[in-house]
């Protein structure tokens, strides 16, 4: 049986290990493009241990990692925008009101 990783412990690892996209918090929504799921980080799957972590897609037999996985912004739930990425090539191309 895995450890349940904390939530601190988790954002922290999710930023660490996906240098391709931001994780502001937990509750920020990605899309597996391999299994067409929508999850959050508190639902991905963390592997391995410091300093080789490995993130996985938290459906079953997905084999996905994070760079299959696209943001999803929901613009109309954020109190504040967040600020524009620089050339990251981070980007949705899910609707605002998907969700």
């Amino acid at each position: 049986m895995k450890k349940a990783v904390p939530p601190e412990q988790r954002l922290t690892i999710l930023r660490a290990t996906d240098r391709e996209r931001r994780w502001p918090s937990l509750d920020d929504k990605r899309a597996c493009v391999v299994c067409e799921r929508i999850f959050n980080g508190h639902e991905v799957v963390i592997s391995g241990k410091a300093p080789s972590y490995s993130l996985g897609c938290p459906t079953p037999g997905c084999p996905s990692t994070f760079s299959h996985w696209f943001l999803i912004h929901l613009g109309a739930e954020k109190a504040t925008p967040s600020p524009p990425l620089a050339a990251t090539g981070e980007f949705s191309f899910f609707p605002r009101d998907v969700l």
